[in-house]
């Protein structure tokens, strides 16, 4: 289904760019004088003082250059004159076949198309430099260290492992990086303010449709000149609370996947379009078309890059929302009250609408009953997307919305011991109503039946259910509106873990 949806974008792509192609090097372009008049002609040059058009005078006298004051044009074909003058700069260097000016005015479209768009004037204009797939990979390292520091990477592996979301035999801090290496087509750095992208992105620009990755990267850049990026996306601030983090990381992709698409289809004369336009689909549709590492064997996304896609995906949607609603203006509203959950962003009225902040949960301390081989690798909140996640390794799509919806809030801890590498994750969930916890707690034991090799059901009562699997107990237990869950425990340390839950009930 889906590779038929993406053969039909990718035709309608390729019918669109070649109307707009034949459209640029045929047809006559049109100045629009402020005092209502119009001329007809062909956009040779744009100067200090004036526009030149060449203007057909007959089959006998042939064609003349007609020189306009440059203070009497409205516009040029729908363009300001700034904009057909890169218009024009981009053409010739095409004409040219001068590869290295057609990458400096088509930046310079990309720069107006994005300013337009967004309704905001850059500061000062980044500097853009076309850079190798080595220097990338190097950001990519460099990025990695700073928010990941030490083995943080490999234990958010292990996370993802106990939770089922990604098998035992995948390699997830070599994954992560070569898929960012290999899939990252350019970047911006806070720290020099400039714009890195590779020569290879940039291969199919044209005039009037300026790379798609290069206006990505100017959304960017244009951020970090109002809200500071840098402070917004501190590595302290986003490891105390990575469902926060995801939050904040889905509005600034979100915003700049949006825009760029919004310009790239107002670059193609498709201007309304955008607001229709399912982006979720398009967005998931041309990663899985250009990207290995992101789908499986049989053309779907790999669940274990999904959350490296949420920024993109669903962060987009979130600001299509509000951009539907209310237009680009009111994207400045929310950098100065950002959402605070992944919940938020996959449910905009939750944002927008009644706010739905997520509740306060706590673990009691189990460290004592654990004893000390035991070490905490890993604590906080899988958020809704976290349990999302999870419902799409195991169930349908259906099931998965009915088990993650509702979701107010949770926190877990997952611990090791050294020796065995054997892992147990406790977690807590709170829910929006008892039926939310009830349907939860229903199935996800759907889950755990498909999760582990061997599943033996130990005892099951009303608001409990124990099972012995291959990794040792898991236990669940509902009470009012609370779900705990764990994974991992053997038959000495799993009553007393139990026990200091039973307590609060």
């Amino acid at each position: 289904m889906r590779v038929k949806k993406l053969s039909v974008i990718f035709s309608l792509f390729i019918l669109l760019v070649f109307i707009l192609v034949s459209n640029v090097f045929a047809d006559k372009d049109t100045v629009v004088l402020k005092n209502g008049r119009q001329i007809s002609g062909w956009l040779r040059e744009i100067t200090d003082r004036e526009v030149v058009l060449e203007i057909e005078m007959g089959s006998v006298s042939g064609n003349t250059k007609l020189r306009i004051n440059k203070e009497d044009v409205e516009n040029i074909n729908n363009l300001s004159l700034e904009e057909a003058q890169a218009r024009l700069a981009t053409e010739e260097a095409f004409l040219l076949q001068d590869k290295n000016k057609a990458i400096l005015s088509s930046a310079k479209e990309g720069f107006n198309f994005v300013a337009k768009t967004r309704k905001l004037e850059f500061k000062s204009i980044p500097e853009i430099e076309v850079t190798t797939k080595d220097r990338v990979k190097e950001q990519i390292k460099k990025d990695m260290e700073k928010y990941f520091k030490g083995d943080k990477l490999e234990i958010r592996g292990k996370l993802l492992r106990k939770l089922g979301i990604i098998s035992k035999d995948i390699d997830y801090p070599k994954e992560v990086k070569a898929a960012l290496g290999e899939e990252v087509a350019g970047f911006y750095d806070p720290d020099s303010k400039k714009i890195f992208v590779l020569e290879s992105s940039l291969y199919g620009t044209i005039p009037g449709l300026p790379s798609i990755t290069l206006m990505h990267e100017q959304v960017h850049a244009l951020q970090d000149q109002y809200y500071d990026l840098k402070k917004m996306l501190d590595p302290v601030i986003l490891l105390e609370d990575e469902d926060r983090a995801l939050a904040i990381r889905g509005v600034v992709e979100g915003e700049a996947t949006v825009l760029m698409y919004d310009a790239f289809l107002r670059g193609l004369g498709v201007k309304g379009k955008e607001q229709s336009f399912d982006l979720r689909s398009f967005t998931i549709d041309s990663m899985l078309a250009y990207s290995k590492r992101f789908k499986t064997e049989d053309g779907q996304p790999a669940i274990f890059m999904e959350d490296l896609l949420f920024p993109y995906v669903w962060g987009g949607s979130f600001i299509q929302h509000l951009v539907n609603m209310k237009g680009w203006e009111a994207v400045d509203t929310i950098y100065k009250d950002m959402p605070v959950s992944s919940e938020q962003i996959m449910h905009p009225e939750k944002y927008y609408i009644t706010r739905d902040n997520p509740k306060k949960v706590t673990l009691p301390d189990v460290s004592t009953l654990l004893g000390k081989p035991w070490v905490r690798l890993s604590k906080g909140r899988l958020g809704e997307f976290g349990i999302y996640l999870i419902g799409r390794k195991f169930l349908d799509e259906l099931s998965n919305k009915i088990m993650s919806e509702g979701w107010g809030g949770d926190y877990f801890e997952l611990y090791e011991e050294p020796n065995t590498k054997q892992a147990i994750l406790i977690s807590l969930s709170e829910w929006d109503s008892e039926q939310d916890a009830d349907e939860f707690f229903s199935i996800y034991k759907k889950i755990i039946e498909k999760k582990y090799e061997q599943v033996n059901l130990v005892k099951e009562g009303d608001e409990s259910i124990q099972w012995k699997t291959d990794e040792e107990n898991v236990y669940m237990s509902k009470f009012k509106h609370f779900v705990v869950i764990i994974e991992g425990a053997n038959d000495e340390i799993l009553p007393g873990l139990a026990g200091s839950f039973a307590v609060r009930k």
